[in-house]
């Protein structure tokens, strides 16, 4: 066969995808839109390109397997394609030898303008402010709110925030906390302070909102003055902060000089409930402390500090005649509060179940199996009580030696998507879901947290190494960790996932239909009340 020949029949075993990348709302074309073919397997090459001027786009000489559709443009959310034939969404495609897609409509949501003025009390213009638009997450079983979005106030107290379609918080706060003055002399001390807008904005694929307003109010603010004991303070210079206990949304903090006799004095703050720590600096560590700041200052406030301290533990198999060595568990302690979170120790057991965890700081922590083997964590003990939640409590220092106890003879779950209404002849695979979840369901100690897998383009799922227990079996089209590790949005959710109870090695198959965002959101909002 001479090298036409050759080239020919190689043409032959590949795949063509063309299609045409369109506005939602407009249906005119998005030109110069961005797409990218990412293979799901290692060693399989990816495909990117751009689309046309009128959003056409054609690709040829793809390999065979499995890809992921990702498709951007400026201006716009990320794509969400269908198919023309079956109309239903997908992530994934997946390509057979000689096959061409065709035909496939690609529609982008345009972003959402926001627009507005900022003020004084007054009614005068406001420069130094930043409009923030925030949505709401979860993390470690809180609800907290994450910037998705901000602008800066112009010269004229004016702003314009882009932002995705979605459900959003917005904020307005001073860059630099605003200056403080007084109204009249002996009088409190005041500054502009943030302004939060309880109600959320629901924002349509290319809306224009204008007259987003806000009128800052003026805030009477105090001081908080305190000292480091017993220790003062070491060489150099650091500050100590006070945070939001409440995870206000307008991400408050205020910041005073610790001096060298370890006093400080934290002018400005606003009315609230905070915690007093001190940023993390080498050498020395100290217990938070809570404090209410209402209508006065507040003097006399000592933050213990003290040296960096270690905890020291031991590992060990329930099981006596485990097979596997201590060392090759590998963990980590999370630490909980996310005010002052550092870094989580990476540690393993020596191969006589011993660990020691040099250089810890003052916070609650929470161990986690980061390996994967035939193991789980079945309970932990601090100075031989257990520990509650299977948190371990530094906020205050050192405590007793931690025992952590590991089962062995996990199971293996697998699993496979119901998808509605299926499409028969369709010529791709349809995913409208692309992350299995699995959550304990009634208190399964097990590798903390919940844990994902992804979803192959056929609809199935693997989860290994599962803890005998009850667990609940999700669908869903992302994974939130943090969403999904609070108690009561599990709860909101359990009816549209599937049960299973595990045994010690045993093997187990669900079902499950996927989740939509809808799903989600109503969830997410029950659990929230």
């Amino acid at each position: 066969m001479g090298a036409a020949g050759a080239a020919l029949l190689l043409a032959q075993d590949k795949a063509v995808f063309e299609g045409r990348v369109a506005d939602s709302l407009t249906g005119l074309g998005v030109a110069r839109a961005a797409i990218h073919l990412a293979p799901l397997k290692d060693g399989q090459p990816g495909y990117g390109g751009r689309a046309g001027s009128d959003g056409r786009f054609r690709f040829e000489a793809i390999a065979p397997g499995d890809y992921h559709l990702e498709v951007s443009a400026r201006g716009y959310a990320d794509a969400v394609a269908t198919m023309v034939e079956s109309g239903r969404a997908i992530t994934v495609l997946s390509f057979t030898a000689g096959q061409t897609i065709a035909g496939a409509s690609i529609l982008l949501d345009a972003e959402a303008v926001v627009t507005g003025r900022v003020t004084d009390a007054q009614g005068e213009a406001l420069t130094g402010v930043t409009i923030v638009a925030d949505q709401v997450a979860w993390q470690d079983g809180i609800r907290v709110f994450n910037q998705a979005g901000h602008a800066e106030v112009d010269d004229r107290g004016e702003y314009r925030l882009k932002l995705l379609p979605g459900r959003y918080y917005l904020t307005a706060n001073y860059t630099a906390l605003g200056e403080l003055f007084t109204e009249d002399p002996g009088k409190p001390e005041m500054r502009t302070g943030p302004l939060v807008l309880d109600s959320p904005v629901e924002l349509r694929a290319g809306q224009q909102l204008g007259g987003m307003d806000f009128k800052l109010p003026a805030v009477v603010t105090y001081h908080v003055r305190g000292t480091l004991a017993p220790f003062r303070r070491p060489p150099g210079t650091f500050l100590v902060l006070l945070r939001s206990r409440t995870h206000d949304r307008s991400g408050y903090t205020a910041a005073g000089t610790i001096e060298k006799d370890g006093s400080f004095d934290i002018p400005g703050v606003l009315p609230g409930n905070y915690s007093v720590g001190v940023l993390p600096v080498p050498r020395f560590t100290t217990v938070n402390i809570p404090i209410d700041v209402t209508d006065r200052d507040m003097n006399g406030v000592k933050v213990p500090a003290m040296p960096l301290f270690e905890v020291r533990g031991h590992a060990r198999f329930e099981e006596n005649d485990a097979a596997i060595p201590l060392s090759a568990v590998k963990l980590d302690l999370q630490q909980l509060d996310w005010a002052w979170v550092d870094s989580s120790p990476h540690f393993s057991p020596g191969q006589d179940g011993t660990f020691l965890l040099n250089s810890m700081r003052c916070g609650e922590y929470v161990p986690r199996i980061v390996s994967q083997g035939d193991y789980y964590l079945k309970s932990v003990t601090i100075g031989g009580r257990p520990a509650e939640g299977g948190r371990i409590d530094l906020r205050n220092g050192p405590v007793g030696e931690i025992e952590m106890v590991f089962g062995t003879g996990t199971g293996e779950l697998t699993g496979t998507v119901r998808w509605p209404d299926p499409v028969p002849g369709s010529e791709a695979t349809i995913l409208q879901a692309s992350r299995a979840i699995l959550v304990s369901d009634g208190g399964t100690t097990g590798n903390t947290g919940a844990r994902d897998v992804e979803i192959d383009p056929h609809g199935q799922f693997r989860f290994r190494f599962v803890p005998p227990g009850r667990w609940l079996v999700f669908a869903s089209p992302a994974f939130d960790a943090g969403l999904w590790q609070n108690a009561d949005f599990v709860k909101h959710i359990s009816s549209r996932g599937a049960a299973i109870d595990l045994d010690k090695r045993a093997a187990a198959h669900a079902a499950v239909e996927p989740l939509t965002a809808e799903d989600i959101e109503r969830a997410a909002g029950g659990a929230n009340r």
